[in-house]
């Protein structure tokens, strides 16, 4: 045995619990008893675990255990609104400081 081995037999991360338990369930054929038995999980927990694996794969939609921490914004992000409050003072002091008269 490797001395890493059970960074993947026995993960701490949740997510990383979930993938495992899954890969075991799915590329290993193991039964879903023996993966919850063997990652520590419920039964139960297991087999809300892979309806809802299936749900986001038949959505196409990555599994929770693929998104990232930090995921990247799906749309333009705005501009705060005390930002936009200090651009239009910065504005209007240029324009002063421009246009006024000498």
């Amino acid at each position: 045995m490797h001395r890493h081995d059970n960074f993947f037999l026995k993960p701490k991360n949740p997510l990383h619990k979930q993938y495992e338990a899954l890969r075991a369930f799915y590329v290993e054929g193991r039964s879903a008893a023996e993966v919850a038995r063997a990652l520590g999980l419920a039964k139960n927990y297991f087999d809300k675990l892979r309806s809802l694996f299936h749900q986001r794969v038949r959505a196409d939609e990555p599994p929770a255990f693929l998104s990232s921490a930090n995921p990247a914004p799906s749309r333009k992000l705005s501009t705060p609104p005390f930002k936009k409050r200090s651009l239009r003072y910065a504005n209007k002091i240029i324009r002063f400081w421009i246009f006024a008269p000498p």
